[in-house]
Formats: structure tokens, C-alpha cells, sequence
């Protein structure tokens, strides 16, 4: 079942009341979510997204988790990493990301296929991680790679993150 979407950010604020939490649109820019379901709403505080949304709202990674739970939209959402990869990854040196990408998966479901968390595995793409023999082991099973291209991988992240720094 596929549900017509528009995008927008929404960032809400707390008038000192628990429950009186209004949302508030950004002052610079707006995008709102909307679907025939509910509002969503992505809550970052410093990083890390909150874990309860106003009333009414539903968050990014609750939409994304909901969509993978049905068999069309979860295949829809394969294929959009897949074609991500092809549009903006295919000039660059594969990475962990670019072969995960290609694979259709998401960070946390990489995470789940090794045993670790999404924030661990967005720090492995960064390339702030090093990484023990065994995680390597998972990651390229679960990835389907051989250790030495997902040795070149990590290199390349690696080199990217030091360019960034750099700059």
C-alpha cells in the first residue's frame, strides 16, 4: 500500500507544559510531512532524534519502519537505496555505504544483520571507526564482499573522512 507523501521539516517546541506541545515551523526554511495516515515530524536534539513526538505525529524512523513492515513499500524502499547509489555514489570509490546502499538496505537493517546499532555503522561509513577482525567478518558476510574489498572500502572512507577534515 503505497501512501501519497509530502515532505516538509517541522520542529516543535515546549511551552512548559508536557502536554502543551505546540509545533513550530523553522524560521528559515519549512518542509512538512504529510500523509493520509498522520503528520511526521523528525525530532533532532543535538544529534539524536527524540523519542516521542508530539501528539499526532509520527517520526521519520517510525514512517521508515512502518513502510518496511509492507512487502511493496519495503521493495520501493530497496530500490530507492539502489538507485540512490547509481545517481550520487557511482563516481566515487565504493564504500561500506555504496555497497550497503547497493543492497538495498538501511543502516539499521545492516546493523541488525551484524549485530550492532545504526549509530555504529554511521560511524563506520564515516570512517571515525576502527573496526576489530570480527565486526569485519560480519560486515562482509552481511555485505556479501570478501575481506579485501571490504578492506578497500574502509580504506576509502577512510581517505574521504580525511579529506573532510582537512578541508
Amino acid at each position: 500500500m503505497t501512501r501519497p507523501m509530502k515532505l516538509q521539516s517541522v520542529s516543535w517546541t515546549s511551552t512548559g507544559n508536557s502536554s502543551d506541545q505546540t509545533p513550530q515551523l523553522p524560521k528559515f526554511s519549512s518542509t512538512v510531512v504529510e500523509t493520509t495516515a498522520s503528520q511526521v515530524v523528525n525530532i533532532n536534539r543535538g544529534g539524536e532524534e527524540a523519542a516521542t513526538p508530539p501528539p499526532g505525529y509520527s517520526t521519520v524512523a517510525q514512517l521508515i519502519a512502518d513502510a518496511e513492515q509492507d512487502e511493496t513499500e519495503r521493495a520501493a524502499l530497496q530500490d530507492a537505496r539502489r538507485w540512490l547509489v547509481s545517481e550520487f555514489y557511482q563516481d566515487q570509490a565504493e564504500t561500506v555505504r555504496t555497497y550497503r546502499l547497493k543492497k538495498g538496505m538501511s543502516q539499521t537493517q545492516l546493523a541488525k544483520a551484524i549485530g550492532s546499532s545504526q549509530p555504529h555503522i554511521a560511524q563506520i561509513e564515516s570512517g571515525r571507526r576502527h573496526l576489530m577482525i570480527e565486526t569485519c567478518r560480519r560486515l562482509a558476510a552481511a555485505l556479501d564482499l570478501d575481506m579485501n574489498t571490504l578492506d578497500q572500502a574502509l580504506r576509502h572512507q577512510e581517505s574521504a573522512a580525511a579529506t573532510r577534515g582537512a578541508q
